[in-house]
């Protein structure tokens, strides 16, 4: 006889089978086996909901003597398709001998549904996540006498949760879920469904568990930066160690990671009242000294606020990081902080970028790192806050495109506009 329980144990096999071919291709699945508590009291029932009336939402949502039939079983198996997110089905079946006011009952319950989760990485062992599933839910009344029949007791049903798996190793763990399955057909019974057990991560797309996907990372048995395509840099000078020839020294990328010969270089002024020079001019004249190969001079092509007497200069900074680095780096902060001094009635918006690795979120709060990082540096030399307007942009704007490291290097900047 064909049960829901033959459905989900078929559908086990066929998904640890699919796992086992997909091992090769690199994929990343996530299998879970536990066990499940369906909770009716706590939900919320309205008045001609079934077994009203029940508890208000949340209500003694811990009593588990008293309302939480502990009975059943649940499978579910979930792939990994960008980054953090994942889709997967989830099956449960239960006995529900606990309903507040009813005695004696005996209930089969089945769940099947689709769903969706986002994941939280963090660098400790725990792995919160949010999800959200459609599917049905039944408690079947129907084989006990009832005249309803079988199939008039499932219900669509919509439902978000919460749940965290805790890693035992690289590839197992315990996992902890709670789902409010929300009815949304007139016979559907709201409720609660807790589970717990064991998961099981398989074909690891991320063997070094640095958030770069194997097929994209240059030192996969290394953890690394997404902004340094997974591999590591120990000085945090922007060069990735297999490309540092001075991996535990602070360099420049046009030195290959090493530092540059440090020289007596003259303090340059950007402007003074007495010139007449263009502002364009001036800081082309601090050009030709010290930040030469750090500033840009020419409007952004990308900005289409910037007019034709702003002159912009660009601050670079090391792969996943906002740190300011480098002499050359504070001249030109010093040279601003004179340039502003020197004209009172100037500000400045400092706008930041961060190159295309990473997602989107992390990409824009790099940049909003960046340019803060900029503004507290300029009011610790004395400029006032509200002469200072920050921006962030992400990896919106790219000054060159992204085909080499080098390249990715001038998309981490903050570009200070004069205005």
């Amino acid at each position: 006889m064909f049960t829901i329980r033959n459905l989900a144990a078929n559908l086990l096999i066929f998904f640890l089978y699919q796992n086992a071919l997909s091992q090769n291709l690199n994929s990343q699945w996530n299998i879970f086996i536990g066990g499940n508590s369906v909770d009716l009291f706590p939900a919320g029932a309205g008045k001609d909901a079934p077994y009203y009336p029940q508890g208000e939402v949340f209500e003694d949502f811990l009593n588990v003597g008293d309302h939480w039939n502990s009975s059943g079983r649940s499978v579910s198996i979930s792939k990994s398709f960008f980054r953090t997110y994942a889709l997967g089905i989830n099956v449960s079946v239960n006995n529900i001998t606990k309903i507040e006011g009813y005695n004696n009952i005996d209930y089969p319950y089945y769940a099947g549904e689709v769903f969706a989760k986002k994941t939280f990485r963090t660098k400790k062992k725990l792995q919160p996540y949010l999800k959200v599933g459609y599917g049905i839910t039944g408690i079947d009344r129907g084989i006990f006498g009832d005249t309803i029949s079988f199939s008039q007791y499932f219900s669509r049903t919509i439902s978000p949760g919460i749940g965290i798996q805790i890693k035992l190793t690289k590839n197992i763990g315990i996992e902890l879920q709670s789902s409010f399955q929300n009815a949304v057909d007139f016979k559907g019974i709201k409720h609660f469904r807790h589970q717990a057990g064991i998961y099981l991560a398989a074909g690891n797309r991320d063997k070094d568990d640095d958030g770069v996907f194997n097929r994209k990372d240059k030192c996969p048995k290394i953890p690394g930066s997404a902004e340094l395509f997974g591999c590591p840099d120990s000085d945090d000078d922007g060069v990735a160690d297999p490309d540092d020839n001075c991996p535990n020294e602070i360099g420049t990328i046009e030195n290959n990671g090493c530092p540059e010969k440090i020289e007596e270089l003259e303090q340059t002024q950007i402007l003074t009242d007495q010139s007449s020079s263009s502002i364009s001019d001036k800081i082309s004249t601090t050009l030709e000294g010290s930040i030469e190969s750090l500033v840009e001079t020419e409007k952004d092509p990308g900005n289409d606020q910037a007019s034709e007497s702003e002159q912009i200069l660009s601050i670079y900074f090391p792969a996943d990081s906002y740190r300011i680095l480098g002499r050359k780096t504070y001249d030109i902060l010093a040279d601003v902080r004179d340039y502003l001094t020197s004209k009172m009635d100037k500000y400045i918006i400092l706008q930041g970028y961060a190159s295309g690795e990473g997602d989107e979120e992390y990409n824009l709060e790099l940049s909003k790192s960046r340019a803060n990082a900029v503004k507290e540096y300029l009011i610790f030399l004395g400029i006032e806050p509200i002469r200072i307007e920050v921006k962030a942009f992400g990896a919106s704007s790219f000054v060159n495109e992204q085909s080499s490291e080098k390249e990715r290097l001038f998309n981490r900047r903050v570009e200070i506009i004069f205005r």
